[in-house]
């Protein structure tokens, strides 16, 4: 009777220290998976390039061209891949698939292979008032490694004046009766 009750307790400590290296191994394992689809993602980005060419200053009414160059410097493609272009109200896409004037442009680029440079060129109008700073912003959405990514740049203009100018000059002297 006494040995029965001394392997008790024995045994039932093997038994929650199984469960606790159990534990923390599945732990263990779970946190370096996280980790490194957390780093591998980071690291995906810092290997996606997207740059907006444009001018610094532009004038008001005239329209300006807009490229957005994207470089994909991994091994792996990105597949599905969408170009979005977003304008603040005092920039207005001038093309069919915006919608008219709509704040949001994009193109799908379909698959980006590993080493490609893609480049595409929007055409914008400014209506923005004169002396503001507008900033676009351009979004690559896509898949890679069966998840769905974005990647986005951001760039200010300056809209320093208007393309018109109106003046009006009165006559000094105004006669009646003529």
């Amino acid at each position: 009777e006494w040995k029965e009750t001394e392997e008790e307790p024995e045994r039932s400590s093997k038994i929650i220290r199984g469960i606790f290296i159990a534990s923390a191994a599945i732990i263990g394992i779970a946190a370096f998976s996280a980790a490194v689809m957390f780093f591998g993602r980071w690291g995906a980005e810092s290997n996606i390039d997207i740059e907006i060419f444009a001018p610094d200053d532009i004038e008001r009414g005239i329209p300006f061209e807009v490229t957005v160059s994207i470089v994909n410097r991994m091994d792996a493609s990105l597949e599905d891949a969408n170009l979005e272009l977003r304008l603040p109200r005092g920039l207005t896409p001038l093309s069919e698939e915006s919608g008219g004037g709509s704040a949001v442009t994009g193109r799908d680029i379909g698959t980006i292979r590993g080493g490609d440079l893609v480049k595409l060129t929007f055409t914008i109008v400014p209506i923005a008032s004169e002396n503001t700073v507008q900033k676009i912003t351009a979004v690559l959405v896509y898949s890679e490694g069966g998840g769905r990514f974005d990647t986005d740049v951001s760039r200010e203009i300056a809209v320093s004046k208007s393309a018109i100018e109106l003046e009006v000059k009165k006559p000094e002297y105004v006669f009646s009766g003529a």
